[in-house]
């Protein structure tokens, strides 16, 4: 045999080796799914696994009646799979995932999910602190029997508004030695249990007819309650709004100390605001 039979010899040898080579690759590709206990289904290259199926049967099942256990419903539950597959290659081939409005959706949602795992993380850790005393719920439904006529003054200045809530007997006439430096005088009204912030509310609910507050920080301004009657009224016995009563004890303790946790939060933080470019920036 001359070299250049040899040599055509081996290159015969070689593509025959690659195309039995891409053959068994193709036969593989296509029966992998068959062999592979992992694996229920293949979609164009992308996996479709016993765990994903779970997921998803889990996730529609929740809500329905049918078994996890039928022929037809798992082979409905893995159609929608595929398709989502399929919607999802789509996507990838028109290059959305790369889409800037996309990525930032995605970012969007991550932080969200990161968020509400903190939260219940943390509410969780409170509530094992929180235990509701009967003095507490007694002192709720009494507050929720309660009705309060109050008249509200909103200042600029604490020094007027101490003045002010140190004239109880003679509260509007002290109004008007200040009335330039009054926000918003509101008139006479009732207030219901849960009508107020809660911060304001324990101390105009802890106040007796005639009384006025302490002037009570109220964002950048002052305000000052003073309580003109106070009713009682029907509600449900006691007995039977015990388990709410309770809740809602609970709750705002838990919110309460949730407060607490954040304040800390903050104050360990290294936060520096702008105020120059807060002040700038426009929002359209």
């Amino acid at each position: 045999m001359t070299r250049y039979d040899k040599k055509k010899t081996g290159i015969l040898i070689v593509s025959l080796l690659i195309i039995a080579g891409l053959l068994a690759h193709k036969y593989w590709a296509r029966n992998t799914t068959i062999g592979n206990d992992r694996i229920i289904a293949n979609v164009a290259g992308c996996e479709i696994t016993v765990d994903d199926f779970k997921e998803a049967a889990r996730a529609s099942l929740s809500n329905k009646y049918a078994s996890a256990n039928n022929l037809k419903t798992k082979f409905d539950i893995l159609d929608d799979l595929i398709t989502k597959k399929l919607l999802i290659l789509e996507a990838q081939n028109k290059n959305f995932d790369k889409d800037a409005a996309f990525l930032k959706e995605i970012q969007h949602y991550w932080e969200q999910a990161l968020i509400k795992r903190v939260l219940n993380e943390k509410l969780s850790e409170l509530s094992l602190k929180i235990h509701v005393k009967d003095s507490e719920a007694d002192k709720e439904y009494s507050r929720m029997r309660q009705k309060v006529l109050a008249q509200t003054v909103i200042l600029y200045n604490k020094k007027a508004a101490e003045e002010i809530s140190k004239a109880a007997g003679n509260f509007d006439e002290i109004k008007v030695k200040y009335k330039d430096d009054i926000v918003l005088d509101e008139t006479d009204k009732w207030y219901l249990y849960g009508d107020l912030p809660r911060y304001i509310e324990d101390i105009v609910f802890d106040l007796k007819q005639g009384q006025a507050s302490a002037p009570i920080a109220y964002g950048s301004n002052w305000m000052v309650v003073r309580v003109l009657g106070v009713n009682t009224g029907q509600i449900e016995p006691f007995e039977k709004a015990a388990n709410s009563i309770r809740q809602n004890v609970f709750k705002r303790k838990q919110e309460e100390l949730f407060e607490k946790w954040m304040t800390t939060l903050r104050s360990n933080s290294d936060i520096d605001i702008s105020v120059k470019n807060l002040k700038k920036t426009e929002v359209k």
